[in-house]
């Protein structure tokens, strides 16, 4: 699971700026406490929750995900993967080992039915990971605008 420590000060700054206990920011988002807890350790929410701790704290989306740095992960080097950041590599090689688990479930229902629930996990991180490409586009034109300024 994604962590960004950076992230989660953000949030920890809205909600105290807020005036609110973890447990009220939580009410308020339509969460439990613990979400909130885990968030503000560095846990990455999902884009619509994202949105909407954007939207109860009066920022943008944007200025909750910026980071001073761009880069994800250094690259693994001496690998054929020398282009793709440590974290993505990572996953991948997780998702492969649970798709490899699905042979062994008992049943051709039990299987039918962890498949169709990868596909929506899977399509729904392809959705959140393009809003956030979106999100971090904008805020990298955004900086150099100013930066030319």
């Amino acid at each position: 699971m994604a962590q960004d420590l950076a992230i989660g000060g953000r949030l920890r700054e809205i909600r105290k700026r807020l005036g609110l206990t973890q447990q009220e920011f939580a009410e308020r988002l339509g969460l439990r406490r613990l979400s909130v807890a885990r968030y503000e350790a560095g846990r990455i929410p999902r884009m619509n929750i994202l949105k909407e701790i954007a939207r109860v704290g009066s920022v943008s989306v944007a200025s909750l995900i910026a980071t001073d740095s761009e880069s994800i992960a250094p690259p693994v080097h001496g690998s054929a993967d020398d282009e793709l950041p440590l974290l993505l590599i990572r996953l991948l090689r997780r998702l492969r080992r649970q798709i490899v688990a699905i042979n062994s479930l008992p049943s051709p229902i039990a299987r039918q039915s962890y498949e169709h629930r990868s596909k929506i996990i899977l399509s729904r991180a392809i959705r959140d990971l393009a809003e956030y490409r979106a999100l971090v586009d904008a805020h990298s034109r955004r900086r150099d605008r100013k930066r030319r300024s």
